[in-house]
């Protein structure tokens, strides 16, 4: 919880990720062993730093929930593209429905849709997916 090794670990990172570049492990493409090592444990300090000081925020609990319904995001975010897809296209913005995932074109607008959209329907449902007991019971009453 130090703040000039955050400091020290976040420059040390950056330094690793400029001298390495693009490292592809699945091609063993990597310059630097010790430069990939060192690079990925200060970053892993930089992450713990940052997720000790927002664990008790707002932006912290988001987070919390987001990686408990991490299943049903995985789960349900291609069919979430589509759906998205699917009102763009019926809003009258062409989208190709046959790819599996969509083509944004490095257009901010679609990048944030698709990721909103991506994320909402799958909470949306796990919401709903939990109650649905408490509504059958209430039904049978």
């Amino acid at each position: 919880n130090s703040f000039p090794i955050f400091c020290i670990s976040l420059l040390c990172a950056w330094q690793s990720a400029v001298f390495n570049g693009n490292v592809l492990l699945n091609n063993n493409s990597y310059h630097d062993i010790f430069h990939l090592f060192g690079g990925c444990f200060c970053m892993l300090y930089v992450i713990c730093f940052i997720s000790k000081k927002i664990e008790s925020s707002f932006l912290g609990k988001i987070i919390a929930y987001v990686g408990e319904k991490s299943f049903y995001i995985m789960a349900l975010h291609l069919f979430a593209f589509k759906l998205g897809g699917s009102i763009l296209n019926l809003t009258g913005v062409q989208v190709n429905l046959a790819i599996e995932t969509p083509k944004t074109n490095d257009n901010i607008w679609f990048i944030i849709y698709y990721l909103i959209f991506g994320l909402a329907f799958p909470l949306l449902f796990a919401f709903f997916w939990g109650k649905r007991k408490v509504f059958f019971e209430k039904l049978k009453r």
